[in-house]
């Protein structure tokens, strides 16, 4: 008897510009057991060879994994059960349409699993599209591990630049608390400015924890929200000619 074992990466999810996110597992006959590593991929080669950067071990890649093999046991079990509900030893209508809905929900799993699970939104998209101006990858800078760096340095220095424009009192006594406290403010459309606060929020927010992760988190939503009314467009991607 042969049996088939090794390693395989599997749960690929935020696929976009080229680079995705997938976990590495321990699989058995091809079903996925036992999840290994997580892996910002960037490149994909031949024989499942690929470019990358390790990060912590990403709880979404992993349950799609699961939900994704769960959603072809289902659809096999779906099959079994409306061969057994109208075959001659259980011919009852309430059989039959218990089948039936079974059927119908493994299918909806099915579809749900395989089509929208793990996808990104277009706002998303948008941000990494806005990281990508310093970062040099389309892709969340939050996962760039000791990359951000360079990338933090960078965002600090364009911030810096453009908040001479903005310039409160305050600024030039506490420069590293006030660039938020501008970059928020709800009439600002400084967009050079917004995208490297983005960007240089979300580093931040990669390396903060506890309150300062959740008001770090707040915060970008508050840059995004001012980047989109200073760029209409921003959401639509499509016009960057990135792959989906």
């Amino acid at each position: 008897m042969v049996i088939i074992w090794g390693q395989r990466m599997y749960g690929r999810v935020d696929r976009f510009a080229g680079a995705h996110v997938a976990t590495r597992f321990f699989h058995l006959y091809y079903v996925p057991l036992i999840p290994l590593s997580s892996w910002l991929v960037l490149a994909e080669h031949e024989e499942g060879r690929f470019q990358g950067i390790q990060i912590p071990l990403q709880l979404r890649s992993v349950m799609l994994a699961w939900t994704r093999v769960a959603s072809v046991g289902a659809a096999i079990g779906a099959i079994a059960a409306i061969g057994s509900a109208v075959g001659p030893r259980h011919s009852s209508i309430g059989s039959t349409v218990g089948a039936i809905i079974y059927a119908a929900a493994a299918i909806a799993l099915g579809i749900y699993a395989w089509t929208r699970l793990g996808k990104l939104d277009a706002a998303e998209k948008a941000a990494r599209v806005v990281y990508g101006d310093f970062a040099g990858r389309v892709v969340d800078v939050a996962q760039l591990g000791d990359a951000r760096g360079s990338i933090r340095l960078r965002t600090t220095e364009e911030v810096e630049r453009h908040l001479v424009k903005h310039a409160m009192a305050s600024y030039r006594d506490a420069p590293q608390a006030s660039w938020r406290q501008i970059a928020t403010r709800p009439d600002l459309r400084d967009v050079p400015l917004l995208r490297a606060a983005l960007t240089r929020c979300r580093i931040e927010w990669s390396e903060a924890s506890g309150d300062e992760r959740r008001d770090l988190a707040r915060d970008h939503a508050r840059i995004f929200a001012n980047l989109k009314a200073a760029q209409p467009d921003l959401l639509s991607v499509e016009k960057y000619d990135l792959a989906a």
